[in-house]
């Protein structure tokens, strides 16, 4: 996994070490790909340094809570199933991914805490 995301108090200090959400390399190809789908929330998840830390503040927080809620909506459609192949994924994997990582976005906003992208 090159990039993950957990809860954390500061860029320093994670806290819930049992709260891990992967960002795997193949859906991250995935919705790089296919960018244009999605809005403009997208460019901020893939922008992620993968060999660095970024904390991730309120504000980023509820727009990626908004673009996670864009790619579940996608699954919907029977043609992401195509894309989804094309990609070695499943539309089952995207779907998870994006539920755990709004689940984690929105604990975070809940309990006044950050989110935190860790890079290899």
């Amino acid at each position: 996994m090159a990039l993950e995301f957990t809860i954390a108090e500061s860029r320093y200090k994670k806290i819930h070490k049992d709260k891990w959400v992967p960002f795997p390399d193949k859906i991250r190809a995935y919705l790089d790909t296919h960018k244009s789908d999605f809005s403009s929330g997208i460019t901020i998840l893939l922008s992620f340094d993968e060999y660095g830390d970024t904390l991730l503040y309120r504000e980023k927080m509820e727009i990626l809570i908004q673009l996670c809620a864009e790619i579940q909506k996608s699954t919907d459609d029977y043609s992401v199933f195509d894309k989804c192949k094309l990609s070695g994924i499943t539309k089952d994997e995207l779907l998870v991914f994006s539920i755990e990582l709004s689940e984690l976005l929105q604990f975070a906003i809940d309990n006044g805490e950050f989110v935190l992208s860790v890079g290899d």
